[in-house]
């Protein structure tokens, strides 16, 4: 797993200002292939975001999984 912090994001406000906000990425890999199927990777994603928002007071959370090539 892969952490950085300290970027910044900015998102446009309900009155249409730009609001600046702290971001964080995190990366990791999952515990079974990409061709397993969209089911596991959507319960994964959905535990992954509900330990955030557990974990975090956070207002919003995005979840992404796509699939990389790993040379190796």
């Amino acid at each position: 797993m892969y952490l950085d912090s300290g970027l910044n994001g900015s998102y446009q406000s309900q009155l249409g200002f730009p609001i600046e906000d702290r971001v964080n990425l995190l990366y990791t890999d999952t515990p079974f292939t990409f061709e397993e199927g969209f089911d596991s990777h959507s319960r994964y994603a959905d535990a992954l975001r509900q330990t955030a928002f557990d974990s975090l007071d956070e207002d919003a959370i995005l979840i992404v999984t796509y699939k990389v090539y790993h040379s190796g």
